[in-house]
């Protein structure tokens, strides 16, 4: 058998290999669901805060070594708050950027 043909053989049993039909996968059964007259009653809960900034940052240490507004700086810094790291999930000033 010549290399051509040895080839064209091995790419005709992909081919068959791939086209050939699987196994259907059936879906996992599911759970009773509660009756319709049960009702669940959760407990009540509220959601307060004394001062809630979020990712703003309205003032900065690093620029000026003291504690001063950022509307007050007068160099233009990029204020990144723990807040926005932990929300987005990094670790380091390096994942940052």
């Amino acid at each position: 058998m010549t290399t051509l043909h040895r080839h064209a053989a091995t790419t005709a049993l992909a081919l068959l290999l791939t086209a050939a039909p699987s196994p259907a996968q059936t879906a996992p059964a599911r759970a009773p669901s509660a009756p319709a007259e049960e009702t669940v009653d959760l407990s009540p809960f509220i959601v307060s805060t004394e001062r809630e900034t979020g990712w703003s940052a309205n003032d900065t240490l690093s620029a000026t070594r003291t504690k001063q507004a950022l509307k007050d700086v007068p160099v233009n810094i990029d204020a990144i708050t723990s807040d926005f790291m932990e929300d987005l999930g990094l670790n380091t000033a390096d994942e940052v950027t």
